[in-house]
């Protein structure tokens, strides 16, 4: 199927999303891979893994016509070789997406819904979390696990504990919206805002 939409954020970033039902094999013969790309693509241990990230190479070259060389630092974390965007990227079931601006940070992230979260809720959920939300509402416990995925990512920095570091206050569930989420690290004492949608089977997060 491919691209489900592009779309602008804001005036600077882009995000696009794409419904991967094509085979490892065709989204591989549709992308130029550079021979770091090729490296990168033989690390990926199984065909699901490599055809995430050959959708988010092939979302990319449908959301900038620019030729853009990803490399990871030791963290994992993708950026440009000439930082003219900075890049987030999450793929989940059968859906991808990538997440650029010019000038700030971002964070994406994509989550197909699971039974249920809330035997693992310690894992992610804050004391004063726990106090507000409604555990046994699935939908809102995956908008809060993705939501706090995207603010790490928009971090990039393994100092930061999703349970402990990212606060997200409380929201009404719908199928969009946005939430604050307040982030406690000593480091990266601030506040930020985070966009939700929810469709089909899936939550899709994204800072703004």
């Amino acid at each position: 199927m491919g691209i489900v939409y592009i779309k602008r954020p804001s005036e600077n970033s882009i995000l696009g999303l794409w419904h991967v039902t094509e085979t490892r094999e065709e989204l591989l013969g549709s992308v130029n891979l550079s021979s770091y790309d090729i490296e990168i693509y033989k690390i990926k241990k199984s065909d699901l893994r490599k055809k995430e990230w050959l959708a988010c190479k092939n979302l990319l070259k449908v959301m900038s016509d620019e030729k853009l060389q990803i490399i990871y630092d030791h963290n994992g974390k993708p950026y440009f070789v000439d930082n003219r965007f900075h890049i987030s990227m999450s793929h989940s079931g059968e859906y991808a997406c990538v997440y650029l601006d010019r000038f700030k940070h971002v964070g994406i992230d994509i989550q197909q819904l699971k039974p249920s979260l809330k035997a693992g809720k310690d894992f992610f959920l804050n004391e004063t979390e726990n106090s507000w939300v409604n555990c046994n509402d699935n939908v809102i416990m995956h908008i809060i696990w993705s939501v706090k995925e995207s603010v790490f990512k928009f971090y990039g920095i393994y100092e930061i504990d999703i349970k402990k570091d990212i606060a997200v206050y409380p929201f009404e569930s719908n199928q969009k919206g946005n939430i604050e989420v307040n982030i406690l690290n000593q480091k990266q004492n601030n506040k930020i805002l985070v966009n939700y949608e929810v469709f089909d089977s899936y939550v899709l997060t994204y800072t703004v």
